[in-house]
């Protein structure tokens, strides 16, 4: 083997078989978990081409891809620059928020352990050990950059005693951005970590970046409001008192009561007594008894 690969690392031939193509190895995914462990590789060897159409590969993290003089396919990179990394399942570029270091020193059984860094959101492998040989040995330092988010760390060890202490000294230690976020060596079959990177991830474009806008402010103020403001009160004030109230509502005291209730006193006062006494009694009395 030329190098030894951890996840989504690549291994690059420039001039493979003295061909002049590249051929590239990459390492999609490592899985430890399992007896044997399991490896996702790609191979792939750089076709002759005749125009830049045939370098199209399809992978938006590799950039606009041109065919050269020579017939080789040329890449003109990541389209997100310095400071990003790239997601070719979404198209997207996020901003590197944070970094990850694994430092780990074998005990006397180095292929018994294993450990990973998983992006919670996706559930991707963003790193892992590379599979250990070498007992009782301080091994290299492997870093990755890391986009915002949580993160889990997993270490393990198949035989469940861990790298100390009782079958060496072996020791581990996960910082992020210089700051220590577990260490330790004593977890039996294995322990996890939790972590979190950063702020929520800036997104660039989904596809190769257009021209930035001319302005970063608007080009004009907003539109009007829907109506103008009124220049005046909705309508004018009344100019006098409302009009009169309706002629049925008494606007004085009443008009006087019908003629015929008598304006005064009766015209003659009532006479005096009747003038004449009633007559006397029937003038004569009978005379005498009827008469047989």
């Amino acid at each position: 083997l030329k190098a030894h690969l951890v996840a989504g690392e690549t291994y690059t031939y420039e001039s493979f078989a003295n061909s002049g193509r590249i051929l590239t190895i990459t390492a999609n995914s490592i899985d430890l978990t399992t007896e044997p462990g399991i490896a996702t590789v790609t191979i792939a060897l750089q076709q002759l081409c005749s125009n830049d159409s045939d370098c199209d590969d399809g992978k938006y993290c590799n950039g606009i891809e041109s065919c050269n003089a020579d017939g080789i396919c040329q890449s003109a990179g990541s389209p997100c620059g310095n400071g990003y990394l790239c997601f070719e399942e979404s198209d997207s570029c996020s901003l590197i928020a944070g970094d990850a270091s694994v430092a780990l020193t074998t005990d006397n059984y180095p292929g018994e352990i294993s450990w990973d860094i998983k992006r919670n959101f996706d559930q991707e492998i963003v790193l892992s050990s590379p599979g250990y040989s070498s007992a009782n040995t301080p091994q290299p330092i492997l870093t990755v950059d890391l986009v915002a988010g949580e993160y889990t760390f997993t270490i393990r060890d198949t035989y469940g005693d861990g790298i100390c202490c009782s079958v060496g000294t072996g020791s581990y230690t996960l910082t992020s951005n210089e700051n220590v976020i577990a260490e330790g060596g004593e977890y039996g079959f294995g322990e996890v970590k939790y972590f979190t990177i950063g702020s929520d991830p800036t997104l660039l474009p989904t596809r190769n970046p257009t021209p930035n806008p001319t302005t970063i402010s608007p080009t004009s103020s907003p539109t009007p409001a829907p109506t103008p403001v009124p220049t005046s009160n909705p309508t004018p004030v009344p100019t006098s008192s409302p009009t009169p109230a309706p002629t049925n509502i008494l606007t004085s005291s009443p008009t006087p009561a019908p003629t015929n209730v008598p304006t005064s006193s009766p015209t003659h006062a009532q006479t005096s007594s009747p003038t004449f006494a009633p007559t006397p009694s029937p003038t004569l009395a009978p005379t005498q008894s009827p008469t047989t």
